[in-house]
């Protein structure tokens, strides 16, 4: 079995969204932040969150088999004691762009939902797997479009968390960059094309 750990590189590779509370996922989102030293989902205040990361160099074959695939957190606070329900989506695209706007944000098809919910404590540095993201990724990787070395995103989305439930993680703009969303992935190679030199 193959691995491949990859971690969000670039500023405008990870963000987060908002929009004043409401409890009627899905949210439109009417706000971004591109240049936070932290990411969050859930319930903040009079806010919803969401949040966004992008994996460049995503070298996978549309043949490949995924066996395992999560992103990685790392809390930059220790939170607990809240129910977080959230939605975790792949973007469902051949090569996924950096972010811009959140009229970028909202207008990206996404994947069907995995449900990521009464999420558990994150404390402060303490590396955090989310559920598994096998099915998002296998669904990017067989797009008739996908090259290998693509870049894929995914968001995770408020899905009507408990009052002041949320979760925040370091971003690329925090110190040291290196504490970054990370992308996890086991695999099983499918081989390549072979070609005929008659």
């Amino acid at each position: 079995m193959a691995t491949l750990d990859l971690q969000v590189g670039a500023s405008l590779s990870d963000c987060y969204v908002y929009v004043v509370n409401t409890s009627s996922p899905p949210h439109t989102w009417t706000s971004i932040d591109l240049s936070s030293t932290a990411i969050a989902f859930g319930e903040l205040g009079t806010n919803r969150f969401g949040m966004g990361v992008r994996f460049t160099n995503v070298t996978l074959l549309g043949t490949d088999t995924i066996n395992v695939a999560y992103l990685t957190f790392n809390p930059d606070q220790t939170q607990s004691g809240v129910v977080v329900r959230s939605n975790i989506y792949g973007e469902d695209a051949n090569n996924a762009a950096a972010f811009s706007t959140v009229a970028d944000f909202n207008g990206r098809a996404q994947t069907a939902a995995v449900t990521y919910d009464n999420v558990g404590t994150w404390t402060l540095d303490t590396a955090v797997n989310t559920v598994s993201i096998v099915t998002p990724v296998t669904t990017i990787k067989n797009r008739a479009g996908w090259v290998s070395g693509n870049a894929m995103v995914f968001m995770i989305e408020d899905n009507n968390s408990d009052n002041e439930a949320h979760r925040r993680a370091d971003t690329y703009d925090g110190s040291p960059s290196t504490l970054a969303a990370k992308l996890h992935i086991e695999y099983t190679a499918g081989g390549g094309q072979t070609y005929s030199l008659d």
